[in-house]
């Protein structure tokens, strides 16, 4: 056959085509070797026929863009896009092409074609992974469309257990009305799909939504413990017939082994109405899984083909035939169609710029909303924009960053957070000079009454998702906008942590705040007139951005369950706020992170920001002896997951570090960076990080087993873990001296403040080793065993301090913004550090002796960040993580 690429091809100066391995509707698939990672990854291009065809580049294109937005282990995943020059008929062709995953196995087509039906026994866990794909999709906003098992890889684990993987997105389609990728291409317009696996809704012409996929999954489930499919013909044409005019056959008239409660929940699956099958993929896994039987379902009655079903054809006849009964089916069911069912939480996108918008507040009347976008000189500035269209507009607040606006509930001031060491400002939503309030504080937020702002004390630290609000010493503070006088309206460390993110409740009463620590963050609320305290929320632990209902009647706040992010609620009595109950999710939207909600006055209308932060491994390679940067920055790994924490093995040939992928704990992964092969080297459910090589060549790690934290060494070859120690529970960071002597780390044992603590090894007594107001954290080890690096939390900035064991702290870096160490030079004369200053993260070292500062790297972006830099024992190579942030704005109307 012709291909677009042939093997040995080199493509985009780094990829070398090794084999072909398949051809889709759209694509050719080949295996490839990454000459950078020197991984092996499947690249797919668009097949040489469609090379030139608008449409289908563009059908090609959407199924990169949802694809990437579903991140998730039974999912195949998309690492990047890039281009590549063929000979065309004319000149040469730009032909695009994506990289991923490389899924060694067979589909679960195949198995069954094989070895026939499978047991319930060896179906559940693939059912219940391709369910937890599926769910995955569908909360990140993303429909499949052509669900079936010719799309589903069976890949051997390393524990020898198949892992489901689904592929295949070229049909998907969005289901938020404000993204782009929803647009309906022209071929669109047609039936797509596999005609055996499509429902009844896709065949009328009618919207498809998520249970659209749960039928498509019950069509996968029948055929894996029966054999066959519910419905049989002898072509697509009848076989669409016959699904929207008979009903399906019961698994139990093929195989009457399989139990009461699977055909339940296949049959509910295959219901003809949306609205009768399982509320999520998620219900069918809760359902399989429980032990006591559901009720069986209302009988219906069989429909029984005899003959064989011939294996559908891949080519153009079968679309063709769909295609002509499509005008039938449709014209047919267009007067019979109905409504669909409202969804109670449907996202609508209503910014789409590439950078960070952010920050979003409501207009008293609810028809215009103000927020905080970067722009394209590198800063921030403010928008109002009307929701019912025309061009955002930008006010002129005369800063470089301008952030956290709150539109007053009683006229059209606006009140922000100016430039980013904070100070809160004044500006009319029309336009005009602004006017300082305060020199300090940020996170303004208007009384009811428009007279007072409420604010924290402390900056918001960082533009990213996984920040709290702020931290300690923060406090509430209110600002009288008559006077300009301002009180207290919180103590400090009075509830524990940072106070941050004040939000009213309607009546004015109390005022509702987050408090936020190195590992948790809460929510309060606290009575203005008497300054009572009421605990809202204190598990889950990872409680943010407060905001209350219209009614005053719950709390809506941002939240995490299993890394997936989303939106919860805890019902109060409005008229002590006091809980009640517990805390309940509302909504959760797959990888991306729901931050700054608010609701409209009348409670009807919510907007939020939904942020992604992706994390790699970089390298920078550098002079050994003098230090200075060599080239560019270079990425090691490639992905949605975070990649974190890297630390070099003695030898310089391995790097230990951080891995973590949504559902999944984190656990600690080895990297080896000659032939670039990664694989997974602790395994449990509880968390795994903060890796230490010890000098033997083991892997010390801290093990999270619910309060208890563990110091444990793990053998990479042979897999065999030894504990080392019990530590302290409020233990929050952990490093294992490089002789393996002692242990560091930083707890607030002695009080409110975090500082740095070292014991000896095994169970010697702890001491303290530095005494700050602030928190003192996240110390380093030198190459001898001997000085400590750490950080130091200043006011509204971090400097970086050197000790040693039997000397005063000395500081080492004062300047503005933020320095975080992590790494000496091998020779011990520098420290690598990330450095924020102007907003944006860098690589420096500093020396030891004078504090003599280098700059590593010129990133120029403030959406990202960078953390944890390593240096390789030759001196030669600093590896660090980087990260990049982008976010949008959503609106959901009909919220209540």
């Amino acid at each position: 056959m012709k291909l677009t690429v042939k093997p040995g091809t080199r493509v985009a100066d780094r990829f070398s085509i090794l084999r072909f391995i398949a051809e889709g509707g759209m694509g050719e698939v080949y295996e490839a070797e990454d000459e950078i990672l020197g991984e092996r990854v499947a690249l797919k291009f668009l097949s040489h026929r469609n090379v030139g065809d608008e449409q289908v580049t563009r059908r090609f294109r959407r199924e990169i863009q949802l694809a990437r937005k579903v991140t998730h282990p039974n999912v195949c995943r998309l690492f990047d896009v890039y281009q590549h020059e063929i000979p065309g008929p004319v000149g040469s062709v730009q032909v695009a092409f994506v990289t991923m995953e490389l899924l060694e196995g067979e589909t679960l087509e195949d198995r069954l074609e094989r070895d026939g039906p499978m047991g319930e026994e060896e179906a559940l866990p693939i059912v219940v992974q391709m369910s937890m794909a599926l769910a995955a999709a569908h909360d990140a906003g993303v429909i499949h469309r052509d669900f079936k098992s010719n799309n589903v890889m069976l890949v051997a684990g390393e524990d020898g257990a198949a892992r489901a993987v689904v592929t295949d997105f070229g049909l998907a389609r969005s289901m938020m009305p404000g993204d782009p990728t929803r647009t309906p291409l022209t071929a669109d317009q047609l039936i797509l799909g596999t005609a055996d696996y499509m429902s009844p809704e896709q065949i009328r012409g009618e919207p498809v939504s998520p249970a659209s996929d749960l039928y498509a999954l019950g069509v996968v489930m029948f055929e894996m413990i029966t054999g066959r499919k519910p419905y049989r013909a002898a072509n697509p044409m009848q076989l669409l017939v016959q699904r929207v005019s008979k009903p399906p056959a019961r698994p139990r008239d093929f195989a009457p082994s399989v139990s009461e409660l699977w055909e339940a929940v296949i049959m509910q699956c295959l219901a003809e109405q949306p609205e009768d099958r399982p509320a999520s993929a998620r219900d069918i896994v809760r359902e399989l899984e429980v032990d006591e039987e559901l009720e069986p379902a209302e009988p219906a009655p069989a429909q029984r083909l005899g003959g064989p079903a011939p294996k559908p054809r891949r080519g153009a006849g079968p679309w063709l035939a769909v295609a002509v009964l499509a005008l039938a089916v449709i014209a047919f069911w267009s007067s019979r169609r109905q409504p669909p069912v409202a969804n109670p939480f449907s996202p609508v996108r209503v910014t789409t710029a590439p950078g960070l918008e952010l920050d979003p507040t409501f207009s008293p009347e609810g028809d215009r909303i103000a927020y905080s976008a970067e722009t394209s000189t590198g800063g921030f500035d403010l928008f109002v924009q009307d929701l019912e269209g025309g061009t955002p507009r930008r006010l002129e607040t005369q800063g470089p960053r301008s952030f956290e606006p709150d539109w007053s509930p009683v006229d059209d001031r606006i009140a922000y957070t100016g430039d980013q060491r904070g100070g809160l400002w004044l500006i009319s939503a029309l336009g005009g000079e602004p006017l300082q309030m305060t020199d300090r504080g940020s996170r303004p937020a208007f009384a009811p009454d428009g007279a007072r702002l409420a604010f924290q004390s402390g900056i918001s630290p960082l533009l990213s998702d996984t920040t709290a609000p702020a931290m300690a010493p923060s406090q509430i503070e209110l600002l009288n906008l008559g006077d300009r006088a301002v009180e207290a309206l919180t103590q400090q460390n009075r509830p524990e942590g940072g106070h941050g993110a004040p939000t009213w409740t309607p009546d004015g009463r109390f005022v509702v705040f987050s408090a936020a620590g190195r590992s948790i963050s809460q929510l309060w609320a606290v009575e203005v007139a008497t300054r009572r305290l009421v605990p809202l929320v204190l598990d889950p632990a990872a409680a943010y951005d407060p905001v209350v209902a219209a009614d005053g009647t719950g709390v809506y706040f941002t939240s995490r369950s299993r890394e997936v992010k989303g939106l919860w609620r805890i019902d109060v009595d409005p008229s002590d706020m006091t809980p009640q109950g517990e805390p309940r999710e509302v909504a959760g939207v797959g990888l991306s992170s729901i931050r700054q909600p608010v609701l409209s006055r009348d409670g009807t209308r919510l907007l939020y920001s939904a942020y992604l932060t992706r994390s790699n491994l970089y390298a920078s390679d550098v002079d050994p002896g003098s230090g200075a940067p060599l080239g560019p920055p270079e990425p090691l790994t490639q992905g949605n997951d975070r990649h974190s924490r890297p630390v070099f093995s003695p030898d310089g040939r391995t790097l230990a570090f951080d891995h973590w992928q949504l559902g999944v704990e984190m656990e600690i992964w080895l990297a080896e960076l000659e032939g670039g092969q990664r694989r997974q080297l602790t395994r449990s459910a509880d968390k795994s990080s903060q890796a230490s090589w010890l000098t033997e060549g083991r892997v010390a790690f801290v093990r999270h087993q619910g309060t208890q934290r563990r110091l444990l060494a793990i053998d990479p070859v042979a897999g065999t873990e030894t504990l080392l120690a019990d530590l302290p529970s409020d233990v929050d960071w952990a490093a294992v001296s490089p002789d393996g002597s002692r242990i560091s780390y930083h707890t607030a044992a002695a009080g409110q403040s975090f500082d740095v603590w070292v014991r000896e090894l095994p169970q010697g007594e702890p001491w303290r080793l530095t005494f700050h107001e602030q928190l003192a954290g996240f110390p380093c080890w030198s190459p001898d065993s001997r000085q400590l690096a750490y950080q130091v939390r200043s006011g509204d900035d971090t400097h970086l301090w050197v000790t040693t064991l039997e000397s005063d702290p000395r500081l080492l870096v004062d300047l503005p913004g933020h320095s975080w160490p992590y790494s000496f030079s091998p020779d011990g004369t520098k420290i690598a550090f990330a450095g924020q200053r102007g907003g944006r993260w860098n690589l420096y070292w500093v020396s030891v002796m004078d504090g003599e500062i280098q700059p590593v790297t010129n990133l120029q972006g403030l959406t990202g960040y960078l953390r944890y830099p390593t240096w390789s024992p030759d001196g030669g190579r600093i590896v660090y993580e980087r990260s990049e942030t982008t976010s949008d704005l959503f609106l959901v109307d009909g919220f209540l």
